[in-house]
């Protein structure tokens, strides 16, 4: 429900402001200084349309038409008595108020009653307007659609069906851009009876065109019609217009002034702001909080240097600048490194333990230079990405799994996807990986890190708890099973590469990073092998002789249909000794090196 159009000089649609179309109809009575004025007052109250109605009464009601208003505000004996009232405007006129919405800076509009008003409106209108009473006027409705303009039309009175059959007519003759309005052909409309949920129905028939309202309940002090209209999805808000509103007659009655528009724009200023993010998460604001009012775990009691610590010696209390309540049982069974003292705040360095807080991060972006829009590209019904976050949240060594995706919108599908499967997200710069990862690293507390490229759908749990255990076990500043290796068997695509959230920190601030470094996050430990303690894990009993040769990573086309075709007879949840087997019977497929 992303649709956008232009209407004039504004972008209407998901994300902008309402665009507020202020129908002054015919509450001029034919005086062209009032229609000026009324414009004016318009513009001022800050609508960004006026709109008038052009018709004659005589081919727009026969002599029996009865009036379906109310007769108290409006007591006429027809429709055609009424609208005899008020078509007294000539060519001149429309095009005066024209000129003067041009020269007062409005959008002009005006919404034609039959062929003949369609033809004289053209040369005004950057969009037209189809009443509700002509959805089924299919003779004017292609005549409108030939112009090839935007198309508001409201839908009073009608069934779905016929709502259909309205757009189809007007899309299948040239119109690209719709705009429905929910409306309720009553004048005026109870308070009960508007049915703004029907705007929500709308938006879920029809999420390709604009949404909006347009609005007989006469206005209250706080336009709270109008203003639920825009929460519901209303994108476009149409309400009839007066300089007047103790006038009598016509749509006086139900209508708002300059003064009612200035508290619908202030109100929507406001919820705007109120509405905020679309998407949840901690904000930057709430930084302090999530420091000082969460929690740390604490000594309960003095522990001598070398003590175990059992369960019954910790407590938890604010602030969180220590250990989290959430790795408990990582630091019970741990000795202390130093004599803690009763009430001290845990600290990593406190107790016997490399690893501390272990992150996966599983980077990830719609940009792709050999295979753009990879992550979503489904295998076995699922997302490339699901399968890897799927998968990587079933290993058991790891705390915390965060999908570290670019800052561009092309990547908020990415985001919503992680959010669905209940992966946190770390957003930033789509081009530099590694200040993403780095900083991804630092936000959510890692003192150990696993790196997972989000092409590998099969990779482990089983692997990346192998490399996480044998890190703890080993004084290597960096290591790695997710590619082969001399003399051992670890396929392409199955596993990861870890090293410390301090290192990866640090690799930030080089000095003579390239390109390639930043994009490819240890590319440079790996161009500078001889100042690190670079290893490739011992190999895993799941894997043989040969395993080394198959390519499970998806670089392009031709390794997506291979993946594809693999991944039919499996699903995400498989452990590594299901996978492999099948695997295998697939290495012909496979071979990659």
């Amino acid at each position: 429900m992303n649709a956008q159009l232009r209407l004039g000089e504004r972008i209407v649609g998901a994300g902008a402001e309402p665009y507020l179309i202020a129908e002054i109809g015919v509450n001029h009575g034919c005086d062209l200084a009032v229609a000026k004025r009324q414009i004016e007052l318009a513009h001022q109250g800050g609508a960004d349309a006026v709109k008038f109605q052009t018709y004659k009464a005589d081919s727009l009601a026969a002599s029996e038409s009865p009036a379906y208003w109310d007769l108290n505000e409006e007591p006429t004996d027809s429709q055609r008595q009424l609208f005899s009232a008020f078509d007294h405007f000539e060519d001149s006129d429309y095009k005066a108020l024209y000129d003067h919405c041009k020269t007062v800076g409005i959008e002009f509009a005006s919404t034609p009653f039959d062929i003949n008003a369609v033809e004289l409106l053209d040369p005004f209108l950057s969009f037209y307007k189809i009443a509700s009473a002509d959805i089924t006027s299919l003779p004017l409705l292609e005549r409108v659609a030939s112009k090839g303009k935007p198309v508001v039309l409201s839908t009073g009175a009608s069934n779905i069906d016929e709502i259909y059959r309205a757009v189809r007519v007007l899309k299948a003759n040239g119109v690209v851009d719709v705009v429905l309005l929910h409306c309720v052909l009553n004048y005026p409309t109870a308070i009960s009876g508007a049915h703004l949920n029907m705007i929500s129905h709308l938006r879920a028939l029809f999420p390709d065109d604009v949404i909006g309202y347009s609005d007989h309940v006469p206005p209250d002090k706080a336009m709270l019609v109008l203003t639920t209209a825009y929460l519901k999805g209303a994108q476009v808000i149409e309400k009839h217009f007066t300089h007047d509103k103790s006038l009598k007659g016509n749509d006086h009655y139900h209508a708002m002034d300059m003064e009612d528009i200035c508290v619908f724009r202030r109100s929507i200023s406001c919820i705007r702001q109120l509405e905020g993010l679309s998407r949840k998460s901690a904000l930057d604001s709430e930084r302090p909080a999530r420091l000082h009012a969460r929690r740390s775990l604490v000594v309960e009691r003095a522990l001598p240097v070398g003590t175990v610590i059992h369960a019954r010696d910790l407590t938890f209390k604010r602030p969180a600048h220590g250990i989290s309540p959430e790795l408990f049982r990582s630091v019970v069974g741990k000795k202390t490194t130093r004599e803690l003292q009763e009430d001290h705040i845990l600290q990593w360095d406190d107790v016997q333990c490399r690893l501390g807080k272990v992150v996966a991060i599983v980077q990830a972006r719609m940009a792709s230079s050999r295979l753009p829009g990879k992550m979503l590209l489904p295998l076995n019904g699922r997302p490339l990405l699901e399968w890897v976050l799927r998968r990587v949240s079933l290993a058991r060594e790891v705390h915390h799994v965060v999908l570290a995706t670019g800052d561009d919108s092309n990547d908020d599908q990415l985001a919503l996807l992680a959010d669905r499967l209940g992966v946190a997200v770390w957003r930033g710069d789509e081009r530099n990986v590694l200040k993403r990862c780095a900083d991804a690293s630092t936000y959510f507390d890692a003192t150990t890190v696993v790196r997972i490229c989000a092409d590998n759908p099969l990779v482990a749990p089983e692997l990346i708890d192998y490399l996480v255990k044998s890190f703890a076990e080993s004084d290597c500043d960096y290591l790695f099973n997710h590619i082969p290796a001399k003399h051992r068997f670890y396929p392409d695509g199955l596993g990861g590469e870890m090293l410390t959230a301090k290192n990866l920190r640090l690799l930030l601030a080089k000095d003579d990073l390239t390109s390639d470094d930043r994009e490819h996050v240890t590319h440079y430990i790996r161009r500078h092998g001889e100042d690190y303690d670079v290893q490739c894990v011992a190999d895993s009993n799941e894997l043989q002789a040969g395993d080394d040769m198959l390519k499970l990573d998806i670089d392009t086309s031709e390794d997506y249909e291979k993946m594809a075709h693999v991944c039919r007879e499996l699903s995400p949840c498989m452990s590594l000794s299901q996978i492999m087997p099948k695997l295998r019977e697939q290495g012909d497929i496979l071979q990659g090196f």
